[in-house]
């Protein structure tokens, strides 16, 4: 049994209990003290006697089943309520925290940057460390006491900071000096780094992906940093020219092979497949076919619904149109849909259905095929009246082929009456409906 005022019920983030308009509670209600007789709606005004103004919609629009008659524990943060790591890392990283965040070294967005940069994928990963000051630089390594000693293993005068090391020694002042690249403030000791390596991916970005100039700056980095790992741990110390030479000849590489590489290969996957023919089917003999769609537009404006009936010849058997109850979710306004539809169609008679419409996530839930844990009750009231038929299926079609249905839920947030049965082809669907029958399969 749920309690109304210390269970988290209430599906918000993070989920909790209701607040209460008088503080204590002046009661101890279970959530079914809340309901109707026979559970047929939500008893309103006992609601906003007792829950804060705020908590109140939230409650009205969750759906009642009056079949339903257990309760479920379920995980908020996943389609089915199973817990899994990624939902936990999820809720791990967006729970509410009155504390400021310890924000990670670097510019966010600089850093963002990274990942557009035209150039090999372990230039971009270093880069980020770089920026992350996750290097292994001295002074890196003497802040984490992991060494004592500081200083730059070259000049063995200034302390080897990431600005020292690729831009301030005299190694790295070489380099750039001999590169003929543009940019006299990476030489300056006055500059940020940080801003160093934003004019570096601007003159990256205006010199042009497929040119040596624009490709040399971001390989030069990459060479200072292997020049200095075999300097500190295989004792070979290179010369700066060298440096040069190794970062021109990666620039080169890149601009021949993987370049051109990566173009074929996202030309390739980005041409456009031949256009799948998408036609509206009809049913097979004895059966009705039933198209239905929901439209949402937000929490506080009913959704609204329709519903066209064909045969297996594809001959109109009639439509309708209707505005529903609140609902918290376009899902929520597919199943509200189907329920209207099912409703109409078991009171005409109708028998042997299949209700097609262009949510998938709702037909996989009612196929079995997955599940979706916060619209259980929907669920559960369209399985209820599923029972009533002879037989029935739930199919998925595509949004081109369920146009009419679309068209009349949308036409019917201009309506003045919450509810039209057409016995005659209605004028907005009518094209649409000529469509489906000349293409239909």
């Amino acid at each position: 049994m749920i309690q109304t005022w210390l269970d988290p019920w209430l599906p918000v983030h993070p989920p909790r209990a209701p607040r209460a308009r008088l503080q204590p509670p002046s009661n101890h209600y279970s959530v079914r003290d809340l309901f109707l007789p026979n559970k047929t709606g939500w008893n309103e005004d006992l609601i906003r006697e007792l829950v804060h103004e705020d908590d109140v919609n939230l409650i009205l629009t969750q759906k009642l089943s009056q079949s339903q008659n257990k309760d479920y524990l379920g995980w908020h943060y996943t389609e089915d309520g199973k817990y899994n790591v990624k939902s936990g890392y999820w809720l791990g990283t967006h729970l509410p925290n009155p504390d400021p965040a310890i924000l990670p070294p670097g510019d966010p967005q600089l850093k963002s940057q990274i990942w557009n940069l035209n150039t090999p994928p372990k230039i971009k990963h270093f880069l980020w460390r770089m920026l992350s000051k996750a290097l292994a630089v001295n002074t890196e390594l003497e802040r984490r006491r992991i060494v004592t000693d500081s200083y730059c293993r070259r000049c063995v005068t200034m302390r080897e900071t990431t600005d020292h090391l690729f831009f301030t020694c005299s190694h790295a002042r070489q380099i750039w000096r001999a590169s003929s690249i543009p940019l006299p403030c990476l030489s300056n000791p006055q500059v940020p780094y940080e801003t160093k390596i934003k004019e570096i991916f601007e003159f990256h970005k205006n010199a042009g992906k497929d040119t040596l100039q624009g490709q040399l700056p971001l390989l030069i980095l990459w060479r200072i940093w292997r020049s200095r790992n075999n300097l500190v741990f295989q004792r070979r110390q290179y010369g700066w020219w060298r440096d040069l030479r190794d970062a021109s000849h990666d620039a080169e590489e890149w601009i021949t092979h993987g370049i051109n590489n990566q173009s074929s290969t996202t030309s390739m996957t980005s041409a456009p497949s031949c256009p799948h023919q998408r036609r509206w089917k009809k049913p097979r003999p004895g059966w009705i076919k039933c198209n239905y769609d929901g439209s949402f537009v937000n929490q506080n404006n009913g959704a609204t619904a329709a519903w066209i009936i064909r045969d297996n010849s594809g001959v109109y058997k009639g439509a309708a149109q209707a505005t529903g109850v609140n609902v918290t979710s376009a899902f929520e306004a597919e199943c509200q849909s189907l329920i209207l539809a099912m409703q109409q169609l078991w009171v005409k008679g109708y028998r042997r259905v299949i209700f097609e419409g262009d949510c998938k996530l709702l037909v996989n839930v009612l196929n079995g095929s997955t599940t979706k844990f916060d619209a259980i009750n929907w669920i559960q009231e369209i399985q209820d009246w599923g029972k009533k038929f002879e037989a029935i299926e739930y199919s998925w079609a595509h949004r081109s082929t369920n146009q009419p249905a679309d068209i009349l839920a949308k036409n019917q947030r201009n309506a003045l009456s919450p509810y039209l049965v057409h016995f005659y082809i209605p004028v907005c669907i009518s094209n649409a409906l000529f469509l489906d029958y000349i293409g239909s399969a």
